[in-house]
């Protein structure tokens, strides 16, 4: 069985007969797939720093067509977008910094955040839950103009099954023109794909898609667990002058190509409100603020 997602998800899931075997679907009246949605921004203070992240829009849902973006600042947008079709074939979102000038208060980042769940119970002993990653991208630019604390992309994959973290990475993409940094565990397969750590542009992006099975062995037949996918993309830019940068949780160059999860020997069921369910994926949110932690 297949579902897909897109960064920025979990899409599922309802069963319907397919042949000999049920395909899994998202987004039907009787999935029970809850989604929460989260837009931050950056603000300069002025003198080359920032504040943030603060919260500017929020909402969730169960099941149906989710289509979200927000724009900062002075327009140009939009600087953040989340999208699951109601099919759960594609699902996604990404983050680009504003340009507002870097005078006080002015949005010069973004953050889009949003997180899937969907509750499943393991039917057989030798179920099995697989997720692929085909395409992620960071890119930024810097052309000219004053240092200040320069640019920071951040782009987080989170997969919980259980009580249990079964994936969790975080890259980063740091720094000023010619002087780029780039940081992650190393688990993803990121590449350089165009410019370089010292030119003025960088972009980095996967040379394959990623694979991963979630052991679900401790697990017992008859038993109910949550699984929630998230992706948290932020793009911060305090330089202000011909620059930008971008953070991707799909292909940039194919709307659709999001994260897919393929299971066997288990059956999705309704997840309770978006709100309870996050309260089962408390110690994601203490590790996301330890991993991601920025001053305010």
């Amino acid at each position: 069985m297949t579902f897909r997602f897109g960064p920025f998800l979990l899409g599922l899931v309802a069963l319907f007969s397919f042949g000999p075997a049920a395909f899994a679907r998202a987004g039907t009246s009787d999935t029970g797939t809850a989604y929460e949605w989260l837009f931050h921004q950056y603000l300069s203070d002025g003198a080359g720093g920032f504040s943030g992240p603060a919260l500017v829009d929020s909402g969730s849902q169960t099941d149906g067509l989710l289509s979200e973006e927000v724009t900062l600042g002075l327009g140009g947008g939009p600087h953040a977008e989340l999208f699951s079709s109601e099919g759960a074939t594609e699902i996604w979102g990404f983050a680009r910094s504003p340009s507002s000038g870097g005078a006080e208060d002015d949005p010069i980042g973004s953050r889009a955040e949003l997180r899937v769940t969907q509750i499943f119970r393991k039917d057989a002993s030798d179920a099995t839950l697989r997720f692929t990653i085909p395409q992620s991208e960071l890119g930024v630019f810097h052309g000219f103009g004053p240092e200040n604390e320069g640019f920071s992309g951040i782009l987080v994959h989170v997969v919980e099954a259980g009580d249990f973290f079964a994936f969790f990475e975080q890259a980063t993409l740091s720094g000023v023109g010619g002087a780029w940094s780039f940081d992650d565990s190393g688990e993803l397969p990121f590449e350089i794909t165009q410019g370089g750590l010292d030119e003025s542009s960088v972009t980095f992006a996967f040379s394959e898609p990623y694979v991963r099975d979630i052991d679900l062995s401790s697990l017992v037949p008859g038993q109910e667990f949550a699984v929630q996918y998230r992706v948290i993309a932020d793009a911060l830019d305090t330089v202000q002058s011909k620059s930008n940068i971008r953070v991707f949780g799909r292909d940039p160059g194919d709307e659709g190509d999001g994260v897919t999860f393929e299971f066997t020997g288990l059956t999705p069921i309704p997840a309770p409100e978006p709100g309870a369910a996050l309260l089962l994926f408390a110690g994601a949110a203490v590790l996301w603020a330890i991993g991601h932690g920025r001053g305010a």
